[in-house]
């Protein structure tokens, strides 16, 4: 019988390696997170690990592996999370660019939703030869895994995960039919988030074109007419990001405006006012001394149409302010 009380004869070697492991898995970790950013791929998230010394012993001892320095792969293991299935193959270019790729295994296209196993793509890589030089030197033929899958793959993941059913035979006959139904679901929820992006693509478009053509007094306000409507009205400004967009949405709905129209009208109206308060009140931080080689910056766009509702009267005003009614 094996003697699972000691540990294997590899465990010293291991934990001496255990630095050189981290230091790859972060440089691996930083390189997605750059190339993402910079190719414009919105990433959930990105997260790296080193196995753990109990689990790989584990792992070795039902696979019956004697040397896992160099015949397990995913020691340093990789998770890139997308948002959408289409952000996939721009992955997969990305991934295949920064690192050299010696094997993949693509577990989604053509497998059954209802499948056990999480879906998602795994990479077995190195780092490239231009990864020169004394920080790279014994990172350079240590071999780790990517894992790329959508956010809903993940969810799935997760929750099959937490259940520990590692096969169908695993799941009780009068759970399996109700497991395949979730599976499906996750799967289904992804081919929507999918159409649900496009369609809002064509409604951030729509919008531009609809305030382009001067059909803005009846368009309801929402976070894709608003952006659009910003940018026509204030393109010398800074723009809000969307999430700031949609939150100066959610304080209009709040205080009664719910058309592009009503919300221009009232802009229009207490213009000159505005302007008079941002010159004499610009959006500086209090105790920051202006430089006068440096003059103040505008309100950016979503900073601007709350100062000229709080002059308007529909948002109350800031502490210590009070614009003149003139």
């Amino acid at each position: 019988m094996a003697d699972h009380t000691s540990n294997p004869p590899w465990t010293d070697d291991y934990l001496q390696r255990e630095k050189q492991y981290a230091r790859l898995a972060a440089e691996v970790e930083f390189g997605l997170e750059a190339i993402t950013k910079s190719e414009g791929i919105k990433t959930h998230s990105i997260t790296s690990r080193v196995k753990e010394l109990q689990s790989l012993i584990e792992k070795c001892r039902q696979k019956e592996i004697d040397d896992p320095i160099n015949g397990v792969d995913d020691l340093v293991g990789i998770r890139v999370v997308v948002l959408f299935l289409s952000d996939l193959p721009r992955l997969d270019e990305v991934i295949r660019k920064t690192f050299d790729i010696r094997e993949s295994d693509d577990k989604i296209m053509g497998s059954d939703p209802s499948s056990f196993g999480y879906m998602s793509i795994h990479y077995i890589g190195i780092l490239k030869d231009e990864h020169a030089g004394p920080r790279y030197d014994d990172l350079k033929e240590i071999r780790f895994e990517i894992q790329a899958r959508t956010i809903g793959m993940d969810a799935w993941a997760n929750v099959s995960h937490y259940l520990d059913y590692k096969g169908e035979s695993s799941v009780p006959e009068e759970l399996k039919k109700d497991f395949f139904a979730l599976s499906g679901l996750f799967y289904v929820a992804d081919q929507h988030f999918e159409i649900f992006a496009a369609r809002a693509k064509e409604s951030r478009e729509r919008a531009g074109e609809e305030l382009q053509s001067g059909a803005a007094s009846s368009l309801e306000i929402n976070l894709d007419t608003m952006e659009a409507f910003l940018v026509r009205r204030y393109p010398d400004r800074r723009h809000g990001d969307r999430s700031a967009v949609s939150d100066l949405v959610e304080e209009l709905a709040d205080i009664g405006f719910d058309t592009i129209g009503a919300l221009e009208s009232a802009l229009d109206e207490v213009e000159p006012r505005f302007l008079k308060a941002e010159a004499e009140h610009p959006p500086i931080p209090p105790g920051v001394e202006v430089n006068p080689d440096d003059p103040p910056k505008l309100f950016i766009d979503v900073g601007a149409v709350r100062l000229a509702l709080r002059i308007y009267g529909k948002l109350p005003p800031f502490p210590n302010f009070a614009p003149d009614s003139e």
